[in-house]
């Protein structure tokens, strides 16, 4: 998902965020008076502080058991 209004500040645990042309997973997400930092797997990019209207491109699992097709 991309687009104007996917933002950092919308970051759940379990995401995958697309940082340096990589998928990582994200392990924890914190936020403080408008900052966020996202935690990944040892061996990944990590953001340490970004404001949370900052773009991203996200990726998630949509969980659509029991939605009839």
């Amino acid at each position: 998902m991309t687009g104007e209004d996917m933002t950092i500040g919308l970051i759940k645990r379990g995401d995958f965020l697309g940082i340096d042309g990589r998928w990582c997973r994200v392990v924890l997400c914190t936020a403080l008076n408008g900052w966020v930092s996202v935690e990944t797997p040892a061996g990944y990019p990590c953001i340490k502080a970004a404001f949370l209207d900052v773009r991203v491109h996200l990726a998630r699992v949509i969980d659509v058991e029991g939605v009839a097709v």
